[in-house]
């Protein structure tokens, strides 16, 4: 694969290296949705956690 890039005229590499990036980005966005949507579930468990230890919790 990397040979491929490394004799592939100059005037290409720039059009891979592109795709490439923008790849790399959506799987970053990705990847930072997956993490929010985590927290955000996390967040819920713990409002829910607090609710029934201060029930439990006398006074």
């Amino acid at each position: 694969m990397k040979k491929i890039v490394l004799s592939s005229p100059g005037v290409q590499q720039p059009k891979v290296h592109k795709g490439w990036r923008s790849f790399a980005n959506s799987v970053e966005m990705q990847r930072l949705k997956i993490l929010d949507e985590r927290i955000e579930r996390q967040k819920k468990f713990l409002a829910i956690l607090l609710r029934i230890g201060r029930r439990s919790v006398p006074g």
